[in-house]
């Protein structure tokens, strides 16, 4: 099996960057999102969790090259579910790192917001997920990219920001995507820093 870079997993998320629930002429986010067993593609893609739809579809399409896919996303999608799976994976996967654990993401890595009531607001499920496009400069500052935009648009960030914060929701996760997508053996995803 072909070993994956940082870079391959970049090349892969801005491949989608642009298409949504309506602009998707050839299918491809409908495809990507669709799991076995499921509302057919067309359908699927319009499920509103599609920040964790779309890392799921990510992770499982770059499993599918590296000989890898975590069985969850093998089956048929469970409504509400992306995200827990998402953190369930990488839990299991030892891939899971707390913001303030002292280790810092990189590009191809996911970022886990979490919701943080507002004074005064009602309880809600608002949590965000998105990759990091960019490894962070001295000021925590990255590209991002990912879905649940309107329409469930794939967006990249045209400006770096800071990662530990996302719109008012505090970074509460990372993800390393080295070991989601390594299924135990490393060699399926190698870190090769001095390319772009």
């Amino acid at each position: 099996m072909p070993a994956l870079t940082r870079d391959d997993v970049v090349r892969a998320v801005r491949g989608f960057v642009g298409l949504s629930a309506i602009n998707d002429p050839a299918g491809e986010l409908a495809r990507l999102v669709d799991f076995p067993g499921g509302p057919p593609p067309e359908q699927e893609v319009l499920v509103k969790t599609n920040c964790a739809m779309f890392v799921c579809g990510i992770w499982r399409w770059l499993g599918e090259q590296t000989g890898y896919v975590h069985p969850l996303l093998s089956h048929p999608y469970v409504s509400g579910m992306a995200l827990t799976w998402v953190l369930e994976i990488a839990r299991e996967r030892e891939a899971l790192h707390l913001s303030h654990d002292g280790h810092v993401p990189q590009r191809g890595d996911v970022l886990h917001w979490a919701s943080r009531l507002k004074p005064g607001a009602k309880p809600r499920n608002d949590d965000h997920v998105a990759f990091a496009m960019t490894d962070p400069d001295e000021y925590r500052r990255i590209i991002r990219a990912g879905g649940g935009g309107a329409n469930n648009a794939i967006r990249e960030s045209r400006t770096l920001d800071d990662y530990t914060i996302d719109n008012w929701r505090p970074l509460a996760h990372w993800i390393d995507t080295k070991k989601i997508l390594s299924g135990g053996r490393d060699e399926c995803l190698t870190t090769n820093y001095y390319s772009n």
